[in-house]
């Protein structure tokens, strides 16, 4: 619930959403008018630590705009379709994520 109401009533359709790639977690927002590396990688690192990943584990990390993302009807809380996407990678390590290329 918390993930949908994030996504879909605090986001704008240009904010930068991200979530790790097939693993449960929390829906990360970048909100900002200049998007950097530093940022995107912060905000990657973020949507590692606050999932279901392994600490040491690579982790895939999905980001697109918000306005790429669809609420199927009637799916559970928390669960989106989404396009456009990339994929960043970085590393789980006991609280805190490193990044990898």
């Amino acid at each position: 619930i918390e993930n949908d109401n994030l996504t879909f009533k605090i986001a704008n359709k240009e904010d930068i959403w991200l979530h790790t790639k097939g693993i449960p977690g929390a829906h990360i927002i970048i909100k900002c008018d200049k998007l950097t590396d530093d940022i995107l990688l912060k905000a990657a690192e973020l949507a590692a630590l606050y999932s279901k990943a392994n600490v040491g584990e690579k982790v895939a990390v999905d980001y697109t705009k918000r306005k790429y993302l669809n609420k199927p009807k009637g799916a559970r809380p928390g669960f989106v379709t989404y396009e456009k996407e990339k994929t960043l990678f970085v590393i789980k390590n006991n609280g805190f994520s490193k990044p990898t290329k």
